[in-house]
């Protein structure tokens, strides 16, 4: 295994070195402003690390100016986002997250577990609470039994 890595083809980042000569920003200056050390930035624009970490590629972009997309390739092997299904929920599972979302898993990574745990009771309840007025809501919804209306239809000569 250690060879295949030894003899993968690597790619140098050149979205990332062209904004960075855009901006006229220089390596060591881009270390400072993301606290990224130096070596681990320069084997990041020589592509010699496979999977960038996502701090690293949002330092960087941030330090640039620029969104992530604008120097970093869209992961092609991630699940499109969607809405966890219910036959999913508690299960480990992999989707790709919103901006919103990345958002909030990241500040629950670093909350304390007492703080995890009254996030977790509060969505817990506000979930109830939703599934509640949304019951009530179905629960009111009259079907009709009258005849379909009858429509015209337009044709056009073509």
């Amino acid at each position: 295994m250690f060879l295949e890595i030894l003899c993968m083809e690597t790619h140098k980042n050149e979205r990332l070195v062209s904004v960075m000569e855009a901006k006229g920003i220089r390596q060591s200056a881009l270390s400072k402003m993301t606290k990224i050390p130096p070596m681990t930035l320069i084997r990041i624009i020589n592509g010699h690390i496979l999977r960038v970490k996502m701090s690293h590629k949002q330092a960087i972009a941030q330090a640039l100016g620029v969104s992530i997309h604008a120097i970093f390739d869209a992961p092609t092997d991630v699940p499109s986002a969607a809405p966890i299904r219910s036959e999913e929920a508690g299960f480990t599972i992999v989707k790709q997250l919103t901006a919103d979302e990345s958002m909030l898993l990241y500040w629950y990574q670093n909350m304390d577990i007492a703080a995890r745990f009254e996030l977790y009771d509060q969505a817990r309840v506000s979930y109830i609470h939703t599934q509640a007025e949304v019951l009530a809501r179905a629960s009111n919804v009259a079907i009709s039994t009258d005849e379909p209306q009858q429509y015209e239809q337009l044709s056009f000569d073509v």
